[in-house]
């Protein structure tokens, strides 16, 4: 993976992550700098927004005690196929092994109580694992003040507090917002503290929390999902709905969860076996669905002529 030195702005390559790091979590907005413009067009895109985005975010970092730190934007190199699929693949790895997750939302306003389920960040399919992955989440606005976080055990020991700062991590973090994340996503508090495993919900149920969500690129509902299936597939763009399909063939050859086949449509045929995306399993949300919910004595697999 790549980081960033907080300190001299360098991207530096690793096999394994040199020591603690911080990661963000944000939605791409006009003028970010990719991977090619930050290493060798550095003087030609300091005046755009994505630079000074960069600066800060490394800025915040130094100042809670981190050396490295992580950008998807200029940390990932998306000419090489090769380098965006292990990136994809692993970025749930990377964002849960990160110590604390800065989740910056540009387009909060402050004193609207609805505008964090508003922010664009809370409809994005990739912001779902950086949600969930992460042990610490701390939420930023504009000029990067705190206005929440969420935390696997806030009122236990802190897994960042061997950056031995001064003062109390709560008043770091700003409130505990775990409450209204809950409310927005549908995720239970339970997996939002991390005291209930992700993997111990329904296939039917993680697929739900991913409904309403939406992508650029059709191929990323799919992939941006890999993580909080445990799935490692490769990334094949152009192939569109196929890779939903891919999913969940995947998902089928792995578990025995016959929850994945709870999809309901609200339009179109019904027929299908599979679902055609996650919005299919929103009616999964309002009640729980347990695993092995279709009663099946025998193990089941997809074939060329069916389930």
């Amino acid at each position: 993976m790549r980081l960033l030195d907080t300190t001299t702005l360098e991207l530096k390559e690793f096999i394994e992550a040199p020591g603690p790091y911080a990661i963000l979590s944000h939605r791409w907005t006009d003028g970010e700098i990719t991977f090619k413009e930050y290493r060798k067009d550095h003087d030609k895109v300091e005046h755009r927004p994505g630079y000074a985005k960069i600066v800060d975010r490394c800025r915040v970092s130094r100042q809670r005690g981190f050396r490295w730190t992580w950008i998807d934007t200029c940390c990932i190199d998306k000419r090489s196929s090769a380098k965006l699929s292990e990136a994809i693949n692993s970025m749930y790895h990377w964002y849960s092994g990160a110590r604390e997750s800065y989740v910056w939302l540009d387009d909060y306003q402050p004193g609207d109580r609805s505008s964090l389920s508003g922010c664009e960040w809370s409809q994005r399919g990739w912001t779902l694992q950086e949600l969930l992955a992460p042990a610490c989440v701390i939420f930023f606005i504009a000029e990067w003040k705190v206005i929440g976080h969420k935390h696997y055990d806030y009122k236990g020991p802190c897994r960042c507090q061997d950056r031995q700062r001064p003062g109390s991590y709560m008043d770091e973090w700003g409130p505990d917002i775990v409450a209204e994340l809950a409310s927005i996503t549908g995720v239970p508090r339970s997996c939002l503290f991390m005291r209930t495993p992700i993997d111990s919900e329904s296939v039917a149920t993680r697929m739900s929390w991913a409904s309403g969500r939406s992508t650029t690129r059709e191929e990323d509902c799919a992939y941006s999902l890999l993580g909080l299936f445990a799935i490692n597939m490769p990334l094949l763009y152009g192939e569109g709905k196929q890779a939903f399909q891919r999913l969940q063939e995947e998902i089928i050859r792995t578990s025995d969860d016959s929850s994945i086949f709870c999809s309901r449509r609200e339009n179109g045929p019904s027929s299908f076996l599979l679902a055609t995306n996650p919005d299919d399993f929103v009616h999964c949300r309002s009640r729980h669905i347990m695993l092995g919910v279709v009663d099946s004595q025998e193990p089941y697999s997809i074939t060329n002529r069916g389930l």
